[in-house]
C-alpha cells in the first residue's frame, strides 16, 4: 500500500496563512495587492520555497512510513501576478510551468537528502494548471495527478464533441509526452447532488482504457465521500471500477449484469431496466453533464423517465419478496429517484419526512459536497 504523508491542496499547510502578518510577500500579488485568505503563494519568493522544503521534510518525519507527499495548489485560482511569477509563467508556457518549476525544486531538495532520497512528491494538473507546460518537465520523483474536472461525464471523452472533453484528451496526450509517471484524479458523482442518478457507465470504462493506453500509472476516483456514501449506484460503480482498474479490457456491461444478478437476485431485471433507461437518455450526443451540474439542467430526468422509474422500483420491491438484503439494496437505490422528485417538486410533506428518515437509516449524512442532510432538512422546512 502506498501511504501519503500530506494529500493535495497543501499550500496552507506548507506556508501557513498566519505568516501573512509578518511576511505578506509570501502571498500572491493579485491586481496589484498582496492578498490573504484561501489563495496560492508567491512561487518565486525564495523563502516560500525554503518553507515548502522544510514542510515536506517535516511531513515525512511525522509519517516515516509514507512514501509520497503533496506539494500542490490550493483549490482556488488567485495565483501570483508579481513580475517574477509572470515572467516564470511566460517562460514555461503558463501557470502549470510555474508550478512544475517550483515543485521540481522541492523534489530535488528531497532527493538530495540521504534520509529521503527515495521519497516522492505529488502535485496536481488541475483547473488553471491542467494545460501542460512548455520547456520544462516534471522530475523523476514528481508524480503529476491530472484532473478532468470540467469534462462531460455522459460520453467517452475521445468520442465527445464537448469542448472541455476534447481539451482534456489533448492535455492528457501532451502530459504523457513529458512524464511517464502520470496519475489521474477522476470524478464519479455530481458533487452538487450526491443522490442524483449519474449515468456515467459509458464514460468511465472507456476512459479507464484511454488512461491505460496513454501510459497512466494509476487512477483515483472521487465520489460521494460523506458518511456511508450515498451517491447513486455507488456500490455498483465501485465494483465495476475496481474490476476495470485491475483489467481495463473486461466487459463493463457484463460486470454490471454480474453485480446486479448477485445483489438484486430476482429483482435484477427491473433494476437493470432503470439503469439502462437512464443511460439510453444520457447517450444523446447533445446531452452533457459534469461533476457539478444542476439537477434541472440534465435532460435524462424527464417526467416520463421518473414515472417509469417508479413503476420499475415497484416491480423490484415485489420481486424482492422476503429477501431482506435485496429489499435493502432496492430501497437504497430508490432514494435517488425519491430525491429527484423532491428537488423538482419541493415540499415538506410526508414524502419529504420519510425520505430524510430513510437517508438517516442508511447513514447518508450529506446531500451534496458542502451540504449536510441536517442543514438541507432545516432549509427546506423554512
Amino acid at each position: 500500500m502506498i501511504k501519503y504523508s500530506d494529500f493535495v491542496h497543501s499550500f496552507n499547510r506548507l506556508i501557513p496563512p498566519d505568516l501573512y502578518k509578518t511576511h505578506p510577500e509570501y502571498f500572491p500579488l493579485v491586481q496589484g495587492k498582496r492578498i490573504i485568505g484561501y489563495v496560492q503563494r508567491c512561487l518565486t519568493n525564495p523563502d516560500v520555497l525554503k518553507l515548502a522544503i522544510d514542510g515536506v521534510k517535516k511531513a515525512f518525519k511525522d509519517r516515516p512510513d509514507a512514501v509520497i507527499t503533496s506539494v500542490s495548489q490550493n483549490d482556488v485560482d488567485k495565483w501570483c501576478e508579481c513580475d517574477n511569477c509572470k515572467a516564470l509563467a511566460l517562460k514555461y508556457g503558463g501557470q502549470s510551468g510555474a508550478y512544475i518549476w517550483f515543485v521540481n525544486q522541492v523534489a530535488e531538495a528531497i532527493e538530495k537528502d540521504p534520509a529521503l532520497h527515495d521519497k516522492l512528491i505529488d502535485t496536481l494538473a488541475y483547473q488553471f494548471t491542467e494545460t501542460p507546460p512548455k520547456n520544462i518537465a516534471p522530475r523523476k520523483n514528481v508524480r503529476v495527478r491530472l484532473c478532468p474536472i470540467n469534462v462531460c461525464q455522459a460520453h467517452p471523452y475521445e468520442k465527445d464533441d464537448y469542448p472541455a472533453s476534447k481539451a482534456f484528451v489533448a492535455n492528457l496526450a501532451a502530459w504523457a509526452k513529458i512524464t511517464d509517471t502520470m496519475y489521474i484524479w477522476a470524478y464519479c458523482t455530481d458533487f452538487a447532488h450526491y443522490l442524483m442518478p449519474f449515468p456515467d457507465f459509458d464514460e468511465f470504462p472507456a476512459d479507464i482504457r484511454l488512461y491505460h493506453k496513454s501510459g497512466v500509472r494509476g487512477v483515483f476516483f472521487e465520489g460521494a465521500y460523506g458518511g456511508l456514501g450515498g451517491g447513486s449506484d455507488a456500490e455498483l460503480r465501485s465494483w465495476v471500477m475496481a474490476k476495470l482498474l485491475w483489467n481495463p479490457d473486461l466487459d463493463s456491461d457484463k460486470l454490471v449484469s454480474e453485480w446486479m444478478e448477485g445483489v438484486y437476485g430476482k429483482a435484477a431485471p427491473p433494476m437493470r431496466q432503470w439503469f439502462d433507461r437512464l443511460h439510453e437518455r444520457a447517450r444523446d450526443p447533445k446531452q452533457h453533464f459534469q461533476c457539478y451540474t444542476d439537477i434541472n439542467a440534465v435532460g435524462y430526468l424527464t417526467p416520463d423517465v421518473l414515472k417509469r422509474g417508479d413503476e420499475m422500483f415497484d416491480q423490484a420491491e415485489k420481486l424482492a419478496g422476503d429477501d431482506a438484503i435485496v429489499k435493502e439494496y432496492v430501497a437504497k437505490n430508490r432514494l435517488c429517484l425519491r430525491y429527484v422528485k423532491l428537488m423538482k417538486n419541493p415540499s415538506i410533506g410526508p414524502d419529504f419526512t420519510s425520505f430524510v428518515a430513510d437517508c438517516r437509516k442508511f447513514g447518508i449524512s450529506l446531500v451534496s459536497e458542502s451540504k449536510p442532510l441536517d442543514q438541507w432538512e432545516k432549509e427546506r422546512k423554512k
